[in-house]
Order: C-alpha cells, then sequence, then structure tokens
C-alpha cells in the first residue's frame, strides 16, 4: 500500500512501520502472542520504480490471460451448445391438409 501511495503521489514519503505477529498456538482462541516491531523506514525511490515496473507487468499479464479465458470460454461454449434449428429444419417433409 505504501509503495502505491508513492507511486501515485511522487512527492510524496510514506514511512513503513515493520511488525510481524507470531502465534504460539494459532489455532486456539486467546492464545499467547509475540509481537516483534521492526525500524521505521521510507521505501526508495527505487523500490518505488521496481514496484512501478512489476505492477504494469501484472497488469499486462492480467488482462493478457482475461482475454486468453474468454477465447477459452466461448470456444467451449461454441462447441457444447447445440445448434438453433429452425422450423425449417424440424421437418423437412412438407405437410399437406385435405
Amino acid at each position: 500500500m505504501a509503495l502505491e501511495t508513492m507511486a501515485c503521489n511522487p512527492g510524496l514519503e510514506v514511512t513503513v512501520v515493520p511488525v510481524g505477529l507470531n502465534y504460539f498456538q494459532g489455532h486456539k482462541f486467546r492464545s499467547r502472542v509475540f509481537v516483534d516491531i521492526g525500524e521505521p523506514f521510507v521505501p526508495s525511490k527505487q523500490m518505488v520504480a521496481q514496484y512501478n515496473l512489476v505492477s504494469l507487468s501484472l497488469l499486462q499479464n492480467e488482462t493478457r490471460g482475461e482475454r486468453e479465458r474468454e477465447r477459452e470460454e466461448h470456444a467451449e461454449r461454441t462447441r457444447t451448445t447445440p445448434p438453433i434449428l429452425s422450423h425449417r429444419h424440424v421437418n423437412s417433409t412438407p405437410i399437406h391438409f385435405l
């Protein structure tokens, strides 16, 4: 979130405080927990630039993947959907009334 904020607002510096949570018995309610708080830091401009490259790459892959998934779904629908029959194809012999 900090990198996204800094990428969208180039003049803004966001301070990040790393926090680690370690549960002694995570499967038990109200078990003991160890909270480790690290030294605050401001991400460098290089980190923000790397984030921009990675997020752009992921976005391009995501849209490419969505297009491929849509093509596959369309192909699957056209393979499994029976052709629509018109009244002319249902009964090819003409009916004569007396």
